[in-house]
């Protein structure tokens, strides 16, 4: 007798800024509540250090702030600072995921804040 397939873990990583809290609230009201009923874990990835968003992450949840990295990076560099970080954290966390990856927040396209 066959098993059923064991269900794919995805783990999702948004790659947010401090200033863009409108952002997250939109996303957040639309479509980034459904994943955790697909097997799909979402959560911001903001740098840490010197970071303004730390009651928002603590209020919220699914913030995850890299500490070693500072808030201040450059946009120009920022992204690719955050990703083997943001690979590492996702990894150790969510040992059991089959799928890592991520999003950029501005990419949610017309439900976003103009």
């Amino acid at each position: 007798m066959m098993r059923p397939p064991a269900p794919t873990l995805a783990v999702v990583g948004i790659f947010s800024h401090d200033g863009h809290v409108a952002y997250r609230k939109k996303i957040r009201q639309t479509w980034m509540h459904t994943g955790e009923a697909y097997s799909v874990h979402c959560r911001f990835v903001l740098r840490g250090n010197g970071s303004a968003s730390c009651d928002e992450a603590h209020r919220e949840g699914n913030i995850v702030l890299l500490e070693e990295l500072p808030a201040a990076t450059p946009r120009r560099t920022g992204p690719l600072s955050m990703l083997l970080p943001w690979m590492h954290y996702a990894l150790r966390t969510w040992p059991a995921a089959t799928l890592v990856g991520k999003a950029d927040e501005m990419t949610c396209g017309s439900t976003c804040p103009a």
